[in-house]
């Protein structure tokens, strides 16, 4: 699949000049069902010649790569994207609380790529940069994931290094992965009442744990500076403004199966897709299959949702807030599944 995808590209860039290639890329419009709520549907326009070719050179390495600027080059070139039933995924995320466009110039050739949502957790951030590649099964599928991982974790560092030498800037990269067994994708439903009587999660099942931003908080807390999550899973749930295919999707029983979440210890971000996305970082892994197929159970039976994911986390850092001297960049809280006790269903 990678070799087929690089032929292509090679294929269709025979005879460009790098010019071309720049104004192609700058003039490629997204489909608009990929940005409902973003009025943004030309991905490099804003980027200096230098980070468009950057990122295509980029491209040319790792066409495997999946984000808003990969779907805009595809389009540019006419390259047809693999859909693979089975994979593993590797990606990192870089939340920041501003980005100007010299940081993003220098952040985009390393493969990060602009990934805006409505809102993030913590509310902080404004910004959000992604590197995803998705990779088929194959015969060199483990060979190339590894490859990947080499390359995503080097580019991380390299990204949390580039960052830290501008003094307003502060946020938190993390690289995960999840394969096709961890994804599950559901058709839209309305959730019935009965399906909200059977939610699976208990009120006080997640016991949130507050992760320390300063030294002075860690000795309080007993937990170590660097702790973070091990284990995300989110619960993609579409909303109306998505179009027909989910009408319903914001009903008075659906706006009660996104209080129950809340309720039960997820947080939940806004995706300028039209999703709502709620997600659970646990801080070990142990129970963590428990609680996937827990959920996955139940939305296969009672619906509500359209996507679960369970994610590995292999690399996180904090960078400083240099302005609040000892003090780190703020992450979402975490938890620690109970499983409810005695407490009631939410």
């Amino acid at each position: 699949m990678f070799t087929e995808c690089a032929s292509a590209v090679r294929e269709q860039l025979a005879g460009l000049s790098e010019s071309q290639i720049v104004e192609r890329l700058r003039q490629s419009v997204l489909p608009s069902d990929a940005v409902v709520l973003s009025g943004e549907r030309r991905p490099f326009a804003a980027l200096s010649d230098e980070a468009i070719l950057g990122y295509f050179r980029f491209f040319e390495r790792f066409p495997e790569a999946m984000g808003r600027l990969s779907l805009a080059l595809k389009r540019a070139f006419s390259i047809e994207a693999p859909c693979p039933t089975h994979f593993t995924v590797k990606e990192s995320h870089f939340d920041l609380n501003t980005l100007d466009p010299d940081l993003l110039d220098k952040l985009v050739p390393l493969g990060f790529e602009p990934d805006h949502f409505v809102t993030l957790n913590p509310p902080e951030y404004t910004w959000c940069l992604t590197m995803k590649m998705e990779v088929p099964f194959g015969p060199a599928h483990g060979a190339r994931v590894r490859k990947i991982h080499d390359m995503m974790f080097a580019n991380s560092v390299a990204a949390k290094d580039i960052t830290e030498a501008y003094e307003f800037v502060f946020g938190y990269l993390e690289m995960e992965t999840y394969s096709s067994k961890t994804r599950h994708v559901l058709p839209f439903r309305e959730v019935s009442d009965e399906g909200l009587e059977a939610f699976p999660f208990l009120k006080g099942g997640f016991e949130p744990i507050f992760p320390p931003s300063t030294e002075q908080e860690a000795l309080l807390s007993g937990l170590p500076l660097d702790v973070h999550k091990r284990i995300d899973i989110h619960v993609k749930i579409p909303t109306e403004v998505r179009g027909a295919e989910f009408r319903g999707a914001d009903s008075s029983r659906m706006k009660q199966l996104r209080e129950k979440f809340l309720c039960a210890g997820f947080y939940e971000i806004y995706s300028e897709a039209g999703n709502q996305v709620y997600t659970v970082q646990l801080l070990g892994a142990k129970h963590s299959k428990t609680v996937f197929f827990m959920l996955k159970e139940w939305a296969d039976r009672y619906g509500g949702v359209i996507g679960l994911k369970m994610e590995t986390c292999n690399y996180f850092y904090r960078t400083p807030r240099k302005l609040e001297q000892g003090r780190l960049a703020p992450i979402p809280n975490l938890v620690i599944w109970r499983g409810g006790g005695e407490h009631d269903r939410v």
